[in-house]
């Protein structure tokens, strides 16, 4: 599709995430040796009980808890959706077959609930940051802008996903509720062909980057 843009991207990516890593490594390794592997077996029920199922935070506030579990869970769904679309990038053809699959079409399903949950997840924090304002939280310009671009993310696959459905397989529309929400939008406005890939191709540009 785009695998010059996309390789610009994906290398940028890593190089960010490269150096991210090597500055944390440098602060955890200044810190005093522990023992990472005695009691692997509680260590183990530690990452699926209280990092997988957030549980903790959970406890600690239920709906800020829930709202950033969602988040959490959301992006663990979405993981498999970003390869997949990094792969379109270099060749239209990747992942074909495994979308139309059985497996394929109920993570479609999954993945437009999940993603639906992270937006109105993500439209929460906005109203706890910007309306309620608890006093145990910071009002900051960061945890907003990131607000913003977790519920970009999601509504950018919403539009490239249902313009896709549009050119592709409406018959498909089932296994994506909310994709074909925006699908049904583009053909009531009826948009024209070539304004439809564009607002794809915008999508999808701004769903990787």
């Amino acid at each position: 599709m785009f695998p010059i843009t996309v390789g610009i991207l994906l290398g940028l990516a890593i190089g960010a995430f490269g150096y991210s890593c090597f500055r944390w490594f440098k602060i955890i390794s200044s810190g005093q040796p522990d023992p990472r592997f005695n009691d692997y077996k509680q260590r183990l029920k530690n990452v699926l009980v209280i990092a997988f199922g957030q549980t903790k935070i959970l406890r600690r506030d239920f709906k800020a808890g829930l709202m950033h579990a969602i988040i959490f869970w959301g992006f663990l769904v979405i993981a498999l959706r970003t390869i997949l679309l990094f792969g379109m990038g270099f060749d239209q053809s990747f992942g074909q077959w495994f979308i139309p699959s059985l497996p394929g079409h109920l993570y479609t399903l999954l993945l437009n609930l999940f993603e639906f949950l992270v937006l109105l997840a993500a439209f929460y924090g906005l109203y706890r940051r910007l309306v309620v304002k608890p006093k145990r939280l910071t009002l900051s310009a960061e945890g907003i802008k990131i607000l913003n671009m977790i519920a970009l993310l999601m509504i950018s696959d919403f539009i490239f996903d249902g313009s896709r459905l549009v050119f592709e397989n409406m018959a498909a529309a089932q296994w994506a509720p909310v994709s074909s929400i925006f699908a049904n939008i583009f053909k009531f406005i009826s948009l024209s062909e070539g304004r439809l890939r564009v607002l794809g191709a915008g999508a999808y540009l701004t769903h990787i980057s």
